[in-house]
């Protein structure tokens, strides 16, 4: 009898364990070890999309609702919040709602200009708000550079609809004569 032939081919290799943990999306407010400029700018589009979310609520009604305050609410502390209500209630007032708001806003544009000083739960940054492309007629106030936009974490997730941990503190110009911006984020 013939010897039988030698097996050329060779059995398929055990599938090998991936030890690696599956990454999951990232969420884009999760505050990260350290907070970095790509991090704040994340937050700003947050804050940005909800922006624009509060905007097209005034635009549809005609009128600051407690949903659009409810949106504001959602990325700016009480005092900051108040002169947001302030602002509102004088446009509103004055009537020119159609000044202001094209009839849908686009959201809002916010774009980080740099870093100035952050720690786990604040930072304080320079901010270019572009409202032109999307909802501010006027082009004199279309865009503001060198805006100053100190946040903090605020608490906890609330639920679904909160999209955002972080709360804006205080936001505007360095005041006439000063060049740094003080230390917030102690």
């Amino acid at each position: 009898p013939e010897p039988a032939p030698e097996a050329t081919e060779e059995a398929p290799a055990e599938p090998v364990a991936d030890d690696r943990e599956p990454e999951e999306p990232q969420d884009p407010v999760a505050i990260p070890d350290e907070i970095d400029e790509d991090y704040v700018q994340r937050v700003l589009d947050v804050f940005a999309s909800i922006e624009g979310d509060a905007l097209r609520e005034i635009a549809a009604s005609g009128m600051y609702t407690p949903e659009a305050d409810e949106l504001y609410a959602s990325i700016y502390a009480e005092g900051v919040l108040q002169d947001q209500r302030e602002i509102w209630s004088w446009v509103l007032e004055s009537g020119d709602v159609d000044e202001v708001l094209l009839e849908d806003p686009a959201p809002r544009i916010w774009t980080l200009l740099e870093l100035d000083q952050s720690s786990s739960g604040c930072f304080v940054a320079r901010v270019s708000l572009d409202f032109e492309p999307s909802n501010v007629l006027n082009e004199s106030s279309a865009q503001f550079e060198e805006l100053f936009v100190w946040a903090t974490v605020d608490g906890e997730l609330d639920g679904p609809d909160d999209r955002s941990l972080w709360r804006i503190m205080g936001e505007g110009e360095l005041p006439a004569g000063q060049s740094e911006v003080p230390d917030m984020c102690l």
